[in-house]
C-alpha cells in the first residue's frame, strides 16, 4: 500500500498521507514492526465512496491511465468500498472542492486471481506474472484475474501510450524510491523496481 500510494502521488493522482514505520512503540500495547500510519489533516473529511463505473472522471484519459496503473500494480481488489471522496470538513456549501481517492491499495504487488491464487507484497509473484497478453486491433487484453475485470475492457494502445508519457519521466531512483518506503530490502527493491520498470516500457508499445 505504500509504495503504490507514491507512485500514485508521483504521477499526480490524490492519495491518502501513508508512511510506513519498520519498528514502532505503542505504550500499553507493545512493540510492532512494518507499522502502515495514515494522516489526515483535521481539516480534511470522509465524504463517501466514489464509483469505478460512475464518476465524473470515467471519460477522460486520467481515468483510463489510472485503470492500466492497477493492472500494472496488480491490484486485484478493484472494489468501490475502496474509494474515498474527500470533502473540506465544515463546508456547507455543497460547493468546495472533492478529492477522489483510492484509499486502500493493499492488494497489490502480487499476482491477480482467484481467492486462493492470488497474493499481495510478494515481489517473487509481482516480478514473474505477466502484463498484457495480447492487443487485439487498437484494444489491450491485460493479464487480469481480479474483482471488476469488466473495468479493464476497451482500453487502448493509445491509453496505454498516454499513461507511458507521464511514467517515463520517473527515474530508476525514484521508482526505487516508492519500494524503499515500504521498507522492502534491497533485492527487492531491486527486482519490484525491474519489474515495473519492463512494464512502463511496455506501455509504449503494447503490441510488441
Amino acid at each position: 500500500d505504500t509504495a503504490a500510494n507514491r507512485l500514485l502521488w508521483a504521477l499526480g493522482y490524490e492519495t491518502e498521507i501513508a508512511y510506513l514505520i519498520p519498528k514502532a512503540k505503542i505504550e500499553g500495547k507493545g512493540e510492532f514492526e512494518n507499522v502502515r500510519l495514515e494522516a489526515r489533516p483535521a481539516s480534511v473529511k470522509r465524504a463517501g465512496n466514489w464509483m469505478w463505473e460512475n464518476n465524473p472522471f470515467k471519460d477522460t484519459p486520467e481515468f483510463r491511465g489510472l485503470k492500466i496503473l492497477m493492472v500494472m500494480i496488480n491490484n486485484w481488489d478493484m472494489k468501490d468500498d475502496n474509494n474515498e471522496i474527500l470533502a473540506r470538513r465544515g463546508d456547507t456549501s455543497g460547493e468546495g472542492e472533492l478529492r477522489y481517492i483510492i484509499s486502500d491499495l493493499g492488494g497489490s504487488f502480487g499476482k491477480t486471481g482467484g481467492f486462493f491464487s492470488r497474493s499481495r507484497n510478494s515481489p517473487e509473484d509481482f516480478a514473474k506474472s505477466e502484463f498484457i497478453k495480447k492487443v487485439n486491433g487498437d484494444v489491450i487484453d491485460f493479464n487480469y484475474g481480479g474483482k471488476n475485470q469488466k473495468l479493464f475492457e476497451g482500453i487502448t494502445v493509445a491509453d496505454a501510450r498516454w499513461l507511458h508519457s507521464l511514467m517515463k519521466r520517473l527515474s530508476d531512483e525514484q521508482i526505487k524510491d516508492a519500494f524503499r518506503a515500504a521498507n522492502y530490502t534491497p533485492e527487492e527493491v531491486n527486482t519490484m523496481s525491474a519489474a515495473l520498470k519492463a512494464r512502463i516500457n511496455a506501455l509504449a508499445n503494447p503490441g510488441s
